[in-house]
């Protein structure tokens, strides 16, 4: 009996591992077709409220427009199916009109702010423009997409009030298309929420959607027992300040070998956020709601 109970389980776990479709889809109606499949919530009933970040203890506003993965499965399923790769440990994956919000918690430490001041965001976006220098250079002759002009669209600030650090770019692809992309860093007790925004709505100022980003940012809210403000004396401090998370983040690599070692794995971090102005944005949001209301 005891040998029966191991086989079922061992069936078990084989069973959920192939359940994982791990191929990256390139035609857009069978993306679709399967994308429908997930467990999107909100796309039906389209309401507006709050809803909690599971394991976060945290909670972010949803409006009518918005519909969003919540489950982890699910959203390292849309991954591959995406992009190839799986998440590599979002919280929530909201898709709204014009936008996409990507959300990850890190739980390295109370974040100190008091580097603030060294902050110099004219020599980061010249880095981040040497950098793809490089990159288009190492790539030429490849077919593939490769940002080559980064531009400040809102410079990174930080909110003192709401302990939360704000900035969003464009970026200028090889093939001409644009994106706006924005970050915003919410500090927390015990470290901080990552929320990614992304668009390439040619139709609406990215001054503009930067705004909307912000205060679409601002509706995330740590609980109690977990925000900023409660921190005290003795609770873990994170390996660095915000000046250096923030250069960090947002991707450049200008920074001293030990400080690349301790935060080596956060340069990784959203890279699918470059692929993603080339994955069907079109008219997604229509497209899910005909299939649904076809099931």
């Amino acid at each position: 009996m005891r040998i029966l109970n191991i086989l079922v389980f061992f069936l078990l776990i084989n069973s959920t591992s192939l359940a994982l479709e791990t191929k990256r889809i390139l035609d857009h109606d069978e993306w679709t077709k399967k994308v429908v499949t997930l467990d999107w919530k909100n796309l039906d009933e389209e309401q507006e409220y709050r809803t909690d970040i599971e394991g976060v203890n945290a909670s972010i506003k949803i409006n009518k427009e918005d519909f969003y993965l919540i489950n982890k499965e699910d959203m390292n399923q849309y991954s591959y199916w995406t992009w190839g790769t799986p998440t590599g440990g979002w919280d929530l994956l909201l898709r709204s009109k014009g936008y996409m919000l990507f959300i990850e918690t890190n739980d390295d430490g109370y974040v100190n702010i008091e580097d603030w001041n060294n902050v110099d965001t004219d020599r980061w976006i010249k880095i981040l423009n040497e950098n793809a220098q490089e990159e288009l250079e190492k790539n030429k002759g490849k077919d593939i997409d490769l940002a080559t002009k980064f531009t400040w669209v809102k410079k990174p600030k930080l909110d003192r009030k709401k302990n939360m650090v704000f900035y969003a770019y464009e970026v200028l692809w090889n093939d001409g298309v644009t994106s706006l992309e924005s970050r915003t860093l919410i500090l927390a007790k015990n470290g901080y929420s990552t929320l990614v925004f992304t668009s390439t709505d040619e139709e609406t100022p990215y001054s503009q959607l930067a705004n909307k980003f912000s205060n679409k940012a601002e509706t995330f809210k740590f609980n109690e027992g977990s925000t900023y403000s409660e921190y005290k004396t003795g609770d873990k401090i994170a390996a660095v300040g915000i000046g250096a998370l923030l250069a960090t983040t947002l991707g450049v690599k200008a920074l001293s070998p030990g400080l690349l070692a301790t935060l080596g794995k956060l340069l990784a971090k959203f890279w699918f956020i470059l692929l993603l102005p080339f994955i069907f944005i079109g008219k997604l949001i229509d497209s899910l709601k005909t299939k649904r209301k076809r099931r």
